[in-house]
């Protein structure tokens, strides 16, 4: 693992009745899991590392620089919950008409679509919750991004898929901040960053 900075967060933005006030850094290759109870502010960190959400006070560097949209296209792949399928067509039109918007490793999404058992063939409706996120997945870990943010990564994923997703962030060539309350991903981990009340409760170094 490189001494080399990412990622450094100094914010605070504050919400009706919640505010994250928080303060972290995360190095080149590391593997950072963001754990605590729902509410604690962990989406909110990771939509603020990725730009989507802006801070009331402080900043987010990410290679040194402000979030941006050319920061999201060169550097960084979010695993969006909310990722918009084409319901109407296929897997194989849906991943014709992704492809064309960023860079993927094509081999690499070939082969993890093949681990995962997916059909191409069939429509983003007919696929259980799980298997529509074992497809975000692959699209993921084939963006090669040097950032890889990750909300609930093994969400609907039975033991065998969380296993693997455990094995491919620990195995990745990058940087991996996720969230989840899968205990299993521990096991991946370099640190853990326990969240409460939007506020880092303790640091866990594996």
């Amino acid at each position: 693992m490189s001494e080399e900075e990412v990622v450094r967060v100094n914010v605070a933005k504050t919400f009706k009745n919640f505010e994250l006030k928080v303060n972290f850094s995360v190095m080149k290759n590391e593997k950072v899991l963001i754990q605590g109870p729902n509410g604690s502010g962990k989406t909110t960190l990771l939509y603020l590392i990725y730009g989507i959400l802006k801070p009331d006070s402080g900043y987010v560097t990410v290679f040194g620089e402000t979030p941006s949209l050319k920061l999201r296209q060169d550097k960084m792949y979010m695993l969006e919950e909310y990722l918009i399928f084409l319901e109407n067509s296929t897997l194989k039109e849906n991943l014709k008409f992704i492809t064309s918007l960023r860079y993927f490793n094509i081999d690499k999404l070939e082969a993890l679509i093949n681990k995962f058992r997916l059909s191409l063939d069939k429509k983003p409706y007919q696929l259980s919750s799980g298997q529509r996120r074992l497809f975000k997945l692959a699209l993921a870990f084939s963006s090669e991004a040097e950032l890889l943010l990750l909300d609930e990564p093994t969400s609907s994923l039975d033991l065998e898929n969380s296993n693997l997703v455990k094995d491919m962030i620990k195995e990745y060539n990058g940087t991996v901040i996720y969230a989840s309350h899968d205990l299993l991903l521990k096991e991946s981990a370099h640190r853990i960053l326990y969240l409460r009340n939007g506020k880092v409760e303790r640091i866990e170094i594996r």
